[in-house]
């Protein structure tokens, strides 16, 4: 299983005020600073969209497992239909309340 995280266009230079590995993490990826980590996909290919990124992952998951499905959109009303999501929406909502309150 991998995992990471896909950056579309998003503001670097402040993406780097928040990314704050220590120098042993950073050496032990083989990089210098978290700028030489990450990039916008649009700096490679200045065309590609939200909806493409989606539609490709979508595509390549079905292909993988071999499977066919109907992908559906889920808003946050939607969501918050659902009660374990609605509860643990709520506990995070408190939660980042009180971390902003301090």
């Amino acid at each position: 299983m991998h995992h990471g995280t896909m950056l579309l266009n998003v503001d670097l230079n402040s993406m780097k005020k928040y990314l704050t590995p220590s120098l042993e993490k950073l050496k032990s990826k083989g990089v210098n600073s978290v700028e030489a980590r990450v990039l916008n996909l649009q700096e490679v290919c200045p065309q590609i969209t939200h909806t493409a990124i989606c539609d490709s992952i979508i595509e390549q998951f079905c292909e993988h497992h071999k499977l066919k499905v109907e992908v559906q959109d889920l808003d946050e009303e939607t969501l918050l239909r659902e009660p374990t999501i609605s509860s643990i929406y709520k506990q995070l909502e408190v939660l980042l309340i009180s971390l902003i309150s301090g």
